[in-house]
This record gives C-alpha cells, structure tokens and sequence, in this order.
C-alpha cells in the first residue's frame, strides 16, 4: 500500500522539523505540527485499509473450497501505535509553540 510510505515521509520531515525547531529563528513555526498530523491522518487511512483489506481476505480464505484461516499480524497494530504515536507528537510539538510564544511574549 502507497499510505505506509506516505505516512512515513511525513514522519520523517516532522522529526527533522521537530529538531530544527530547536534553532532560534526556526522555533516559532507550525511546519512541526502540520506535517506530524498529515503523518497521523496517513497512519490513520492506513490502518483502516488495513483493516477492510483483512477483513474481506478473511472472509475470502475462508469461505474458499481449500480451507484456511486467517490471522491479524503485529504490522497492522503497529500502523495503530504510529498514529498514536504521530498524533500525540502533533500535540506536543503544538504546545510547545504555544509555551514558547507566551514566554516571548512575557519576557
């Protein structure tokens, strides 16, 4: 599926965003944040197409003449952990700014 990849570009501009937002010019900008929730809403799609694509493949192997059966591996539940995971960096990287912009504007 093309979304893994997808989700895991934008996860890798998030984390070099994220480290250069420890520059002085570079902390005050939203590139973080943006590109960590394009990175969580890609994991999320990707998850759920994971998910229909195993579902329907289930339901095929098993309904088949052959016989089988069919079981949910540890990748799709790791899609599950990134998009928790690039979520709540999303978050934080959006508090940081926050909490970095009231103490410009206070001190």
């Amino acid at each position: 599926m093309i979304l893994h990849p997808i989700a895991a570009a934008f996860g890798v501009v998030s984390v070099i965003f994220g480290l250069l937002a420890h520059m002085r010019g570079f902390a005050g900008t939203a590139l973080t944040t943006c590109f960590a929730s394009f990175a969580a809403t890609f994991s999320l799609l990707a998850f759920v197409f994971d998910i229909a694509v195993f579902v329907i493949a289930k339901q095929r192997i098993e309904s088949s003449s052959v016989g089988g059966s069919a079981m949910l591996g540890p990748a799709v539940w790791m899609t599950l952990a990134a998009m928790v995971l690039f979520g709540l960096s999303g978050c934080f990287f959006g508090v940081s700014r926050f909490l970095s912009q009231s103490t410009k504007e206070s001190g």
